[in-house]
Parts: C-alpha cells; sequence; structure tokens
C-alpha cells in the first residue's frame, strides 16, 4: 500500500474579525474539498490535511477553533488524533466522522461529537455550529 504525503492546506490570508476557523482533517480529498467549500459557503476559514500527523502539525501552527476528523485514515484513527489534541489544545470542539455507525466509547471520548458519515450536511453544519457557540 503506498501512502502520499499531502501538505496543509490553508487560506494564509488573515480572516474577517470573528470568523472562527475549522481545521478538517481526512485522508479522502473529496471530502475535504466539500467541507471546505461547505464551511466556507457558511462563513468559516477552513484549513485542511489529509492525514492525522499533518493535521496535528496544522493545529500546532496556527489558531484553530474547532477540529473536524475522520476516524479511518492510514497513518492514525482520529481516536488518536483527538487524544493528541486533547493534550495539546482540551478546550478545542473536536467532531468526528466516521462511515462506522458503532464506534466503541473508547473510540469516541475525547470528541465533543460523533457523527456518521452520509448524513445529511445540514446535521454537519448544525452541530459544528452548536459547537462553536458553546465554545465561544
Amino acid at each position: 500500500m503506498r501512502f502520499q504525503r499531502c501538505h496543509v492546506r490553508q487560506n494564509l490570508r488573515p480572516g474577517w474579525p470573528g470568523m472562527s476557523t475549522i481545521l478538517c482533517i481526512d485522508d479522502e480529498p473529496s471530502i475535504l474539498t466539500l467541507h471546505k467549500l461547505l464551511f466556507e459557503t457558511h462563513g468559516y476559514r477552513v484549513v485542511t490535511a489529509c492525514a492525522g500527523a499533518d493535521g496535528i502539525r496544522a493545529l500546532e501552527s496556527g489558531h484553530v477553533d474547532l477540529v473536524l476528523l475522520d476516524y479511518r485514515m492510514p497513518d492514525m484513527t482520529g481516536a488518536e488524533v483527538a487524544e493528541i489534541i486533547r493534550r495539546v489544545e482540551p478546550d478545542i470542539p473536536i467532531v468526528l466522522e466516521s462511515a462506522y455507525p458503532n464506534l466503541p466509547s473508547t473510540e469516541t471520548r475525547n470528541v465533543d461529537a460523533y457523527l456518521v458519515k452520509g448524513e445529511p450536511t445540514e446535521i454537519l453544519v448544525h452541530t459544528v455550529k452548536g459547537l462553536l457557540a458553546r465554545a465561544a
């Protein structure tokens, strides 16, 4: 199995005052593109990373208000990424998405919300808005 190295994509221009930044971590480029378009349409700044380790580096190198991550990735699981994020930024909201509808609680204990991929985007947007409002 070959893994390709990815680069963190971010808009280096500062966002509008009050604009929240979402870090999306997923190994599927199409999902990253979808999330970027979806959340930019709703007025958020979006940073993307296509692997857990790249996402952690992005979190450490810039301001992030919420992390949206996939569960299954080649380099580490979303649960492992969430555990590291909790050590670095204990108060940041984390949303975990997975194709698996019944992850055990040991895999979701470090996240604020767990959603099954394929649910309507309105549910994802509502969840993100709610977590950001609660964190403000």
